[in-house]
């Protein structure tokens, strides 16, 4: 199964969607900011980034571009509930790397699984 990187600024929603993938058998490291992201993909090797858009250190914008510029090959999975807003459009990020909430246990891992 795979290495997962899931960062959220909700304890609650990173231990929601921890518990779901490793249910699912997948390994995951959790990160509550970009800045702690970027320090875990500094010292660690991920199949897959899954990240929040709203968060108030670092936007999720600010970090995917970040992680596109260092690890370009690392697929990112972003889950928020501002999707097709104005703040996160289908322009920068395709529909098939967003998990909106409130979610399905069966959606997020259908979108992890398609992008791994």
């Amino acid at each position: 199964m795979a290495k997962i990187l899931v960062v959220d600024d909700s304890e609650l929603a990173r231990n929601l969607v921890r518990d779901v993938l490793a249910k699912a058998g997948h390994t995951v490291e959790m990160a509550g900011g970009g800045r702690e992201a970027l320090d875990r993909l500094s010292s660690g090797t991920f199949d897959l980034l899954l990240t929040d858009w709203v968060m108030p250190e670092m936007m999720g914008e600010e970090l995917v571009a970040k992680v596109q510029e260092t690890h370009p090959t690392l697929p990112i999975v972003v889950i928020t509930s501002y999707y097709d807003s104005e703040m996160l459009s289908k322009e920068k990020v395709p529909p098939g790397k967003v998990v909106r909430k409130p979610f399905k246990n069966e959606d997020l891992l259908g979108v992890v699984e398609r992008n791994l």
